[in-house]
């Protein structure tokens, strides 16, 4: 499925501007079972992050998105939702992992938590429209939904609900088009034959 819709900076950014805030004593006992979970996946704390502005009602009164930095497992930023799984969506929560610290990421999630528990259901394969590149300078202003086989952070049960953790992989405009004509799977091939660093934002375009 491929949402052409450019849901993400038009919905938040451009309409209401940006302001986050950090909650770090404000989580419900589900959030801190998600909370929980990324901890132990990415070793090193995780801190909750809200944005107040655009159409933010419209999600659970507990959605968040958590900052997670480089720890006892990883060397990286990661930014993962918190609350997708709350609805009556399929229950997903999505994780990206970054280069570097990055707060505006936290827009970028709560927009895809609105199409998400609002709008059409994600799951893994599908892409979205971020509307800009994901970091400052790179090519990559799409997104794919992936499984991180066997990965830790990838199952969790939270409130007795078996919850499916998605990593979201920015991808180009052109590495989208081919995944739309021949298949995730051939999108796939094509990085590992061009070893493609799905971490890296000046990454050229495997396509």
């Amino acid at each position: 499925m491929l949402l052409n819709r450019a849901i993400l900076t038009s919905l938040f950014l451009l309409a209401f501007g940006t302001t986050f805030m950090r909650v770090e004593a404000m989580l419900s006992p589900r959030s801190l079972e998600i909370q929980k979970h990324y901890e132990t996946a990415f070793g090193s704390t995780a801190t909750a992050i809200k944005f107040d502005k655009g159409p933010v009602h419209q999600l659970p009164n507990d959605f968040c998105v958590f900052e997670v930095p480089p720890g006892s497992k990883s060397k990286v930023w990661i930014y993962a939702t918190c609350g997708m799984s709350f609805g009556d969506s399929k229950p997903i929560e999505v994780f990206l992992i970054s280069p570097k610290k990055a707060p505006e990421l936290v827009e970028l999630f709560y927009a895809i938590a609105h199409f998400h528990l609002t709008g059409e259901h994600l799951d893994s394969g599908h892409t979205v429209n971020f509307g800009r590149p994901w970091l400052p300078g790179s090519r990559c202003d799409y997104g794919i939904l992936s499984t991180m086989e066997g990965a830790k952070v990838q199952w969790a049960n939270i409130e007795k609900k078996k919850v499916h953790f998605l990593w979201l992989i920015p991808i180009t405009k052109a590495e989208r088009e081919y995944k739309i004509k021949f298949g995730v799977d051939a999108l796939d091939k094509k990085f590992v034959e061009k070893d493609v660093d799905c971490e890296d934002p000046l990454r050229q375009s495997a396509i």
